[in-house]
């Protein structure tokens, strides 16, 4: 029997500043990439394509738990209301516990074509621009990634900052790199609900060593400077 995993559409979403997924009043799909012709198209990573009514079912459901994320971040509901939500809730993880699967099978993290990957950890990414030696993007941090006084959470930042960064080290190596470091310096302090825009360069390259500069930025403020070291991975490397 064929994976349901093997492509059958190829899709990609528009390169627009909303989530690109189901239920956006700007939904749609776009068959032109929004990243540079070849990036990730699985000689680095395998790309999970699946069939045309998974994949909008997967983005759906993508959809729907980063909504719950920031509703449950965002109310102060009364007990009956609790009591419903938890039930709903553990009844649809009761569902997808039924189809776990090991890590390399998964279909979350492995859809390289989407914003985000169709994973819930980090916010949609949009990649606007990469080359061998810049990448810039964008995105917005929602209601779920709020921390101390209504600001973005510092942790927050340096989770998009790593996937910005090593998804670009990969690019420039042309195969998978792990994370040595990265430091995030912060000046500003980010917004919720806003976009944002990142802008990394490759400082210098030794051999499978890359050196990574980012900087975080809304509009003409700077928010964060950021450095990374990417080391390309030897064959038979985890």
């Amino acid at each position: 029997m064929m994976d349901s995993r093997q492509a059958c559409v190829s899709l990609e979403p528009s390169n627009s500043a909303n989530t690109g997924l189901p239920g956006d009043p700007d939904y749609s799909f776009d068959v032109k990439a929004i990243q540079p012709a070849g990036t990730f198209d699985g000689r680095i990573h395998n790309d999970v394509h699946l069939p045309a009514p998974m994949e909008l079912a997967h983005r759906e459901l993508i959809s729907e738990t980063r909504r719950l994320q920031d509703a449950v971040m965002a109310a102060d509901a009364p007990l009956e209301s609790l009591l419903t939500a938890t039930q709903s809730i553990r009844g649809a993880a009761k569902v997808l516990e039924a189809h776990h699967v090991d890590w390399r099978a998964s279909i979350a993290g492995m859809q390289m074509h989407l914003p985000g990957r169709g994973q819930t950890l980090s916010p949609p990414i949009y990649i606007d621009e990469m080359d061998k030696v810049h990448l810039r993007a964008h995105w917005s941090f929602t209601r779920f990634y709020t921390g101390g006084g209504g600001a973005v959470h510092g942790g927050a930042i340096p989770l998009v900052a790593d996937e910005l960064c090593g998804r670009f080290a990969e690019y420039v190596h042309g195969q998978r790199a792990r994370t040595a470091y990265i430091k995030v310096d912060y000046r500003k302090v980010t917004p919720v609900d806003r976009e944002v825009g990142l802008e990394a360069r490759v400082e210098r390259h030794q051999g499978r060593k890359l050196f990574v500069r980012a900087s975080i930025v809304d509009g003409d403020d700077l928010l964060c400077e950021v450095e990374g070291l990417f080391i390309s991975l030897l064959p038979g490397q985890p």
